[in-house]
């Protein structure tokens, strides 16, 4: 099912929770000063964040986004 999102409205969309998880990992140490360094900082919270679905469920847990979790 498609749901059309109105525009500034992020914490309706899921996403935006996983936007926001990522840059404060890659950047939780310090800013990272090569593009290599900042995939390397990608590459390692995509691999953490895959071994914990747990979390990732929770970014459709906020009440703004539970209509994406829906089982219809």
């Amino acid at each position: 099912e498609i749901f059309y999102l109105p525009c500034g409205a992020p914490e309706l969309n899921p996403d935006e929770y996983l936007n926001h998880d990522t840059k404060a990992a890659v950047n939780a140490e310090r800013l990272p000063s090569t593009r290599e360094e900042l995939q390397s900082n990608l590459n390692a919270f995509m691999q953490r964040l895959a071994r914990l679905p747990q979390h990732v469920m929770a970014f459709f847990q906020h009440p703004c986004a539970q209509y994406a979790a829906e089982l219809r």
